[in-house]
């Protein structure tokens, strides 16, 4: 998921630098989720073994289900994250979407 600037400005230091060290967690761990769908796409296709990266697929996944838990309740707070504009909201949406096909065209979960 791509993030903005969003977080407020008079929001305390601290939580700020929490928040975007989770964002950037966050952010690093669907990076390797997307490489790893590639490497086993191309794996699959060139009929290479893809246990390894299926592997480490599930691992970044499970990562980027508990930062994405931890990041979603840091942006509930009201002093620490504004919410996006529509229309960036709108294109985060499409970008969710393309990536859940994919998963699901891969038949990995």
């Amino acid at each position: 998921m791509l993030w903005t600037n969003s977080v407020a400005a008079n929001a305390p230091v601290h939580e700020k630098k929490m928040l975007q060290a989770n964002m950037a967690a966050l952010q690093k761990q669907q990076e390797i989720v997307r490489s790893c769908l590639t490497g086993i796409t191309e794996g699959r296709a060139s009929g290479a073994r893809t246990a390894d990266l299926e592997e480490r697929l599930k691992t970044a996944a499970a990562q980027v289900e508990n930062l994405g838990g931890i990041v979603g309740r840091q942006q509930t707070i009201a002093t620490l994250w504004t919410e996006p504009t529509p229309a960036y909201a709108r294109k985060a949406g499409e970008a969710k979407e393309l990536e859940a096909h994919l998963t699901l065209m891969l038949g990995v979960s």
